[in-house]
């Protein structure tokens, strides 16, 4: 109880400072008479640089900042970006013709040699962008007139349009005078809002970008803020001093829905919810271990008791809006059974059980904080203990991501491809940055990239995603819903099912 009472008043204090900092009070929001818009997501950004922005709230951030070559609208269908037009060239060779009279926010225009850059830069090894991993199909880029660059594959590749939505287009000049560390701090782009201020773990500020080519901010400026307690989130929306809110707990809902100055804005997304493992340690190598903690997991519980029903039970690796979903591979993949799961552990010789070290972030996903705990006590009673940890996103990411993770870790993962290449290439492949992979795997996830018949590929995307759940190299959980919720006066915003914030068109309701 004094624990709880503690955290309210940690909360209701941090709230106080955050409403006298950003709201003019009076539940009008913020933004009200001065065309600001106010994010409020639970983890800050990594960087301005789009080549380091490897998490979604990063990439929000980057999506109004920075174009790529194509975009995708709001049915998830690729668009023209820079870009205005494409063809296929050969297997390997893409082509593309720049959109004229694009600028970047000094006013310089964007041309092939900003584009062949951008590809060069992100793809030097010596630099290790957290993004080159991303975009490593592609061997190089070549210009071929002022508006004309080819995009050369290693090996025939067909998902390259999704692939290039991870590389924006940087200003060439701009970096090389200024140095990479500087443009991370003051970055430059050609996308809607231009660059103001970052405060670190506090603001993210950016104003509408007048020359921008495309469809114009209906509002001035954007405003991105931290906050990772869900409770402080709402309190700012509720008070006025945001406008949109990420991730809000199933057990305040009640306090934003269907107020009068405030709403739910759910969706079912793309991301998939999972206790990732590092299979290459003891005793997590052993699939028998990894299928027991599977079984060991009551996912309808936790989704029930946690999540307030706020996901979709998939049991498997993603969920059915990812291309490569297997409709023969349903939820029942691993039902709770901790008697098996105890077998499958005396099977793999650890008949009194085993202790595994457990880390979670707090703020980052829905409950994630609680989840663990959760699940920590699901696997006690199957008989593994866990050494559970909780940190900040600004810890758990940055050592995820470098596989310094030892046992078991909650994460999430969205798909801006919403193709299935999208996790085999990076998670489950010896190219990636996963905990897991093997060399049968490994061979037909090439063999999918380089197969430019969809039909047969799909298949090969399906029997991948049989193996997948096999050897279990996670424990699978679902697909998060995301609970997003909004001021009234807010209109022109609907949530995305990639978690992309596109605050373009959003303004204040007429009156």
């Amino acid at each position: 109880m004094r624990i709880r009472l503690l955290t309210a008043l940690l909360a209701a204090g941090l709230a106080a400072s955050v409403l006298a900092g950003c709201s003019g009070g009076g539940g009008q929001s913020d933004g009200a008479d001065s065309g600001k818009i106010v994010v409020v997501q639970g983890v800050d950004t990594e960087s301005g640089d789009p080549a380091n922005q490897s998490a979604t709230p990063s990439l929000n951030i980057g999506y109004l900042q920075f174009d790529p070559l194509v975009l995708r609208d709001a049915s998830l269908k690729i668009k023209p970006g820079v870009a205005t037009k494409w063809k296929v060239v050969n297997d390997r060779t893409w082509r593309f013709t720049l959109r004229e009279g694009v600028k970047f926010h000094d006013g310089t225009a964007l041309t092939a040699d900003d584009v062949v850059y951008t590809f060069t830069r992100l793809l030097d090894p010596k630099k290790n962008f957290k993004n080159r991993s991303n975009v490593d199909v592609i061997e190089k880029a070549v210009k071929v007139d002022d508006h004309t660059v080819d995009i050369v594959t290693k090996a025939p590749y067909g998902p390259l349009l999704a692939r290039l939505l991870e590389a924006p287009i940087v200003p060439k000049a701009y970096i090389e005078k200024v140095g990479d560390e500087e443009f991370a701090r003051k970055p430059i782009g050609s996308g809607p809002y231009k660059f103001v201020r970052w405060d670190r773990d506090s603001e993210y500020v950016m104003d509408a970008f007048d020359g921008y080519w495309g469809e114009k901010p209906k509002n001035k400026q954007v405003v991105f803020k931290t906050i990772a307690e869900a409770s402080v989130r709402v309190a700012a929306l509720k008070t006025g001093a945001a406008d949109i809110i990420v991730n809000v707990p199933p057990e305040l809902v009640a306090q934003v829905d269907g107020q009068p100055e405030t709403k739910l804005a759910p969706i079912h997304g793309v991301r998939t919810i999972f206790v990732g493992m590092n299979t290459f340690v003891k005793p997590l190598n052993d699939p028998k271990v990894r299928q027991a903690l599977n079984y060991a997991i009551d996912r309808k519980a936790l989704i029930k008791g946690i999540l307030g029903g706020r996901a979709r039970l998939t049991g498997v690796a993603f969920g059915p809006q990812i291309h490569g979903w297997d409709d023969g591979i349903r939820d029942s993949a691993y039902e709770y059974d901790p008697a098996k799961a105890k077998q499958l552990l005396a099977d793999a010789g650890y008949p009194n059980g085993l202790t595994l070290p457990f880390e979670a972030p707090r703020g980052r996903y829905m409950k994630d904080a609680e989840l663990a705990e959760a699940i920590a006590g699901q696997l006690a009673k199957a008989g593994v203990k866990t050494k559970l940890r909780i940190s900040d996103w600004g810890t758990f990411w940055p050592k995820t991501v470098a596989k310094k993770q030892q046992g078991l870790f909650l994460m999430g993962l969205g798909n801006t491809l919403l193709d299935a290449d999208y996790y085999y290439k990076l998670y489950f492949s010896s190219e990636g940055r996963g905990y897991f992979h093997n060399k049968t795997m490994d061979k037909v996830i090439a063999a999918q990239q380089t197969n430019l018949d969809e039909a047969s590929r799909l298949e090969q995307l399906k029997r991948l995603h049989e193996q997948v759940v096999e050897t279990a190299p996670w424990v699978f959980l679902w697909d998060q819903d995301d609970l997003y919720a909004q001021r009234s006066d807010l209109c022109g915003w609907k949530p995305r099912p990639e978690e992309r914030i596109d605050v373009v068109t959003a303004h204040r309701c007429p009156k």
